[in-house]
């Protein structure tokens, strides 16, 4: 004789019964394809407010090996990557690739719903392909969040995703020979300075004097100016120069990817001569080491229509045709 039953964690009960034993199977009735538990909300929202100042709405790809994010700004100048290694999360499931479109302003509200101490779990769910669950467990409660997914323009599957990875390294290998200057900082002294920076001005000049061994950071406008002037031997923390550099940079965009600092564990800045910035760094993880994936940033600079030096360096459009001639290809 055959008896089913649903029991409270969602599993069909099969028991047959013979005249002689007892067998049980069971069936899981909403299958999990993706989990991921990370132990607080953190670092996952400092990751997404980052690209908050680029795009409204964004796809989460995941992945067997962990969970990816980018995007451009509309404008073209800016370009953000993410990448959380499964080695960042308490608990990490994902069987198969898959991607989400989700509403960015909507998400930082539900994760800045969540308490310090509140364990924060992603689900996605094969019976639910177009929601995302965002559950948030304390000793004392539990509370779930239905995100609905969007629908994101100009993005793909994981072919895509891949393909903007290979973007973001042709971009970094144009420009590679280019840096002639790379140096790791302490992210809490570069977000002062750009705090400091944005009381006269809404850009930055960055220059390194290789024969002084300095970087300097200039705001200024017709109501004044602001200069800091690093010493390069003990006041960061590595750094390697093969000559000087320069470039101008909108403040908004790089006082916002800053903000980052406080889930990674240093800013490398590599820098050019009016050429687009690199930031990057590595995703702490709750050990304190940095594992836990990395953040990639690169910004277009400001061009002044005096600026002589531009044309011979880096094109006016240039870094806006790079990013349009392989998105137009590959994403459109």
């Amino acid at each position: 004789m055959l008896y089913c039953e649903v029991n409270r964690n969602d599993y069909i009960i099969f028991r047959i019964h013979s005249h002689d034993s007892t067998r049980y199977n069971q069936i899981r009735l909403v299958e999990m394809e993706f989990k991921a538990t990370l132990s607080n909300s953190r670092i996952l929202r400092g990751v997404i407010e980052a690209f908050s100042y680029l795009q409204e709405e964004t796809n989460l790809f995941a992945t067997p090996a962990g969970m990816k994010m980018s995007d451009i700004d509309d404008s073209r100048v800016a370009m953000l990557y993410a990448e959380l290694q499964k080695e960042l999360f308490v608990d990490y499931s994902c069987p198969e690739e898959f991607k989400i479109g989700v509403n960015i302003a909507d998400m930082i509200k539900i994760l800045r719903r969540a308490k310090s101490s509140d364990k924060i779990i992603l689900e996605h769910q094969s019976e639910n392909p177009n929601d995302i669950l965002i559950r948030m467990i304390s000793d004392k409660s539990k509370r779930t969040f239905r995100l609905k997914s969007k629908t994101v323009s100009d993005m793909g599957g994981m072919e895509e995703e891949e393909k903007k990875e290979d973007i973001l390294q042709q971009l970094e290998e144009t420009f590679r020979d280019k840096f002639t200057a790379s140096i790791t900082m302490d992210g809490t002294m570069l977000d002062e300075i750009m705090k400091d920076a944005m009381i006269v001005s809404d850009t930055i000049r960055v220059h390194v004097l290789q024969a002084e061994n300095v970087i300097n950071f200039v705001a200024s406008d017709e109501t004044g100016e602001v200069e800091v002037e690093i010493d390069l031997d003990g006041g960061v923390l590595d750094y390697n120069v093969t000559g000087d550099s320069e470039g101008t940079y909108a403040l908004n965009f790089l006082d916002n990817i800053i903000k980052i600092q406080s889930v990674i564990d240093n800013i490398n800045i590599s820098i050019g001569s009016n050429i687009p910035i690199k930031l990057e760094g590595n995703i702490l993880t709750e050990s304190g080491d940095g594992t836990g994936g990395k953040v990639v940033y690169l910004l277009a600079p400001r061009v002044d229509d005096d600026d002589d030096d531009f044309e011979e360096d880096f094109e006016p459009g240039d870094f806006d045709n790079t990013f349009d001639e392989e998105f137009e290809e590959d994403f459109n």
